[in-house]
């Protein structure tokens, strides 16, 4: 029944890339029990000589294996939301797996989420748990997401991890796709989901590994983040998902974190937000 379900995978990638992540990335996708028809990989701007040579090395690979690779070229960087918009557009398959192109599926990943969608037609998008990890060694962390009560955790966090996600294209195309929202174009396309009307869900399982190096933690801080919040706020509130408190909570605990030392907020992180993994 699987092997009938036919899904594309969408990505972005721009000039700063690291090319052996991206290699990663790409191998871990054919290293998939359950291969994707098309892969839709969106080039925001010129690339390195280096990430063009292994465009074009799994274009070929990719199409051995029967799978469509299909590469645009946006000819400036635009940002992931234009990126995302415009690959989205040209998927035609009605199911959507999201894979960033620094991070590594599971190889059941896409079987479980195909899984999950053929017996839940109700459910727009399907995310998971997600297993964080860095280039050392013991720092990797467990990050469980919301099962329950998603509508209401979306009010204060990203309920999605969003490199997880898997979705019905229609259902995003009806909510408006994937906008402009530096840092929070994924949050903003959930909420715009959630507001109408349709379901979101995760799976208690890790599907995914995300590179969570110490330069994330330093994109959560300064005037930048403030200045992004408030922009995400200001979109929020135009489509009235928040109330006036939760809209004054929402901004105050991201001005709070703005302004915590790294240091800290990568404490806060790893040891209060996230637990340590032990392979079994």
């Amino acid at each position: 029944m699987l092997n009938d379900l036919k899904f594309s995978v969408l990505m972005s990638i721009y000039v700063n890339e690291n090319p052996a992540y991206f290699r990663e990335s790409l191998e871990s996708i054919l290293s998939q029990t359950t291969l994707p028809s098309e892969i839709v990989l969106v080039e925001d701007g010129p690339l390195t000589t280096e990430l063009n040579k292994i465009v074009v090395e799994y274009v070929n690979k990719f199409n051995e294996m029967g799978v469509s690779f299909k590469v645009s070229q946006l000819k400036t960087n635009q940002g992931l939301g234009v990126a995302l918009n415009y690959g989205l557009s040209n998927c035609h398959n009605e199911l959507i797996a999201r894979m960033d192109t620094d991070d590594l599926c599971r190889s059941d990943r896409f079987e479980k989420q195909l899984i999950f969608m053929s017996k839940n037609a109700d459910i727009s998008v399907v995310g998971s748990d997600v297993i964080e990890f860095s280039d050392k060694p013991e720092d990797i962390y467990y990050k469980a997401m919301p099962q329950d009560n998603i509508l209401h955790f979306s009010k204060l966090r990203n309920p999605l991890c969003h490199p997880s996600v898997m979705f019905r294209k229609n259902d995003i195309i009806h909510v408006g796709n994937y906008q402009t929202c530096e840092k929070f174009e994924d949050y903003y396309l959930w909420i715009r989901v959630l507001k109408a009307g349709y379901k979101i869900a995760n799976i208690s399982y890790p599907l995914v590994y995300m590179r969570a190096t110490s330069a994330q933690y330093s994109r959560r801080r300064g005037v930048s983040y403030v200045h992004n919040t408030l922009t995400f706020a200001k979109a929020a509130h135009h489509i009235q998902y928040f109330g006036v408190y939760t809209e004054f909570r929402f901004i105050g605990s991201r001005i709070i974190t703005s302004c915590i030392p790294k240091v800290i907020l990568e404490y806060i992180y790893k040891k209060k937000l996230r637990k340590k993994f032990i392979n079994d």
